[in-house]
C-alpha cells in the first residue's frame, strides 16, 4: 500500500539517476507465508493505475500480473534472508503506457 507522499517519492527517486531502474523489493513474512519479490516501479505503477488502487496483492505477484522476480529464501550465518542474485533481470521488457 502506497501512500501518495511515497509514490511521489518513488517517482523522484526512480528519476534520479540515468541508470536507475526503480527496482521495489517486497516481502511478504507471516506465520504462513516467507516470500520477496522483486519489481519495477513504473510496472507497479501502471498495473495499479489500471486497477484504480494504490497496492498489488500476493496473489497478484503470484500470478504474474506485473514482471516480477520471485526471490528465492536462503539462510545466511544461520539467518532468514532472500538471493538478490535475480534482481539484475528485472529489464524493461514491458511497454509502459
Amino acid at each position: 500500500m502506497l501512500r501518495a507522499d511515497q509514490l511521489i517519492g518513488l517517482i523522484n527517486f526512480e528519476k534520479a539517476l540515468d541508470r536507475n531502474i526503480g527496482l521495489v523489493l517486497v516481502s511478504f513474512l507471516n506465520e504462513a507465508v516467507d516470500v520477496a519479490y522483486a519489481f519495477r516501479l513504473v510496472h507497479a505503477m501502471a498495473y495499479m493505475n489500471q486497477k484504480g488502487r494504490r497496492y498489488i496483492t500476493l496473489e497478484e505477484l503470484q500470478q504474474g500480473k506485473i514482471e516480477a522476480i520471485n526471490l528465492p529464501r536462503i539462510e545466511i550465518n544461520g539467518e532468514r534472508g532472500y538471493d538478490l542474485k535475480g534482481v539484475r533481470d528485472c529489464t524493461y521488457t514491458k511497454v509502459i503506457t
